[in-house]
């Protein structure tokens, strides 16, 4: 992990800064690594089905406008 300047208040600069400071164990990569995969899973596959499903509704509301006399 890097962190990554960029800030307008030097509160968060400090912090920024702070956090080159942080040792984290091999345990401690994993654990947030496997957060991460799961957080990042979950957006996905949720996204997906929001998209899925607007898609299907998009494509009946073409139907009954195709159909309509």
């Amino acid at each position: 992990m890097l962190p990554i300047p960029g800030t307008g208040k030097v509160a968060h600069l400090e912090q920024n800064v702070g956090a080159a400071a942080i040792r984290l164990s091999d345990d401690d990569y994993a654990m947030l690594d496997g957060q991460w995969r799961d957080a990042a899973w979950w957006r996905f596959s949720r996204s997906f089905t929001l998209a899925r499903k607007s898609f299907y509704l998009f494509k009946n509301h073409l139907r009954r406008i195709r159909n309509r006399p």
